[in-house]
């Protein structure tokens, strides 16, 4: 049997609870973005409305020590909502990874038929995927950080963390391919490391366009989210950008599918 039939094969089979897998996935986090963006304003609009007060505090605070205790009982206000938008600001990331190691975790899982000894097959995704996405995370912190300027954007930090990425969920999508095998973590770190460099020249051209379509799956992701947080989520609005986000994901879920075969086989 051909790779190209078995992929066809396996996707007619597949595909319904892959797809929804996925889009549980995209509808999970997005509640949890907006539940989240929702806090952090209205931590925000309070911190607004305390600061006046703070600054007329300290004003009597001159002229009556007595107003002491309301000032310090502001500060604590202040301090205490400044703690829970940090940690906010911190869960943001942190949740966008243990959701995706959690729902992308079943997919392949799924996808290898490897439902069985979840337990090593979490272990072992979780690990690698918090850490490399870890470093995604940190790495694009700075990148951004270098970019923005009100006077210029400096494109080739953004395209040296474009290739940083690639490299990224290169690697990630080869390891998670690789864990169809019984075997050490090490070992299977190893392995799908030297996969991935000994057999780029065909590898890389198969996984240009899968990164392409995760790319363009992200961007019409937070695309959709972006118009639920400026009040322009309508169905005229957001309904092409659902469609191609669909097409998307199907398109996803066929080139995973060859990956395995493809892994299967070294």
């Amino acid at each position: 049997m051909s790779n190209l039939h078995k992929v066809n094969k396996l996707f007619k089979a597949k595909f319904l609870n892959l797809f929804m897998i996925n889009i549980l996935f995209a509808v999970v986090y997005l509640a949890f973005l907006v539940l989240a963006r929702m806090k952090i304003h209205s931590n925000m609009l309070k911190l607004g409305t305390l600061s006046p007060a703070l600054q007329q505090l300290g004003a009597l605070l001159e002229q009556s020590p007595e107003a002491l205790p309301q000032l310090q009982q502001t500060l604590d206000q202040i301090g205490a909502l400044n703690n829970q938008t940090l940690i906010l600001f911190w869960a943001i990331p942190i949740m966008t990874i243990v959701l995706w190691s959690v729902f992308q975790g079943f997919s392949w899982s799924l996808l290898t038929n490897k439902l069985n000894n979840l337990k090593l097959y979490f272990t072992r995704f979780f690990i690698v995927s918090f850490i490399a996405l870890g470093l995604l995370f940190m790495v694009g912190y700075y990148t951004i950080s270098s970019i923005t300027s009100v006077f210029e954007i400096k494109l080739m930090p953004f395209l040296g963390y474009l290739v940083f990425s690639f490299l990224i969920f290169y690697y990630l999508f080869v390891f998670y391919g690789f864990t169809i095998r019984n075997d050490t973590l090490k070992n299977t770190l190893k392995r799908a490391f030297n996969i991935s460099v000994r057999k780029a020249k065909f590898l890389v051209p198969l996984f240009i366009p899968m990164f392409i379509l995760l790319m363009t799956t992200i961007f019409i992701f937070f695309n959709i989210y972006t118009n639920k947080i400026i009040g322009t989520f309508s169905l005229m609005n957001v309904l092409p950008w659902t469609v191609a986000l669909l097409i998307l994901v199907s398109a996803l879920i066929w080139y995973k599918l060859f990956l395995v075969v493809y892994l299967e086989r070294h």
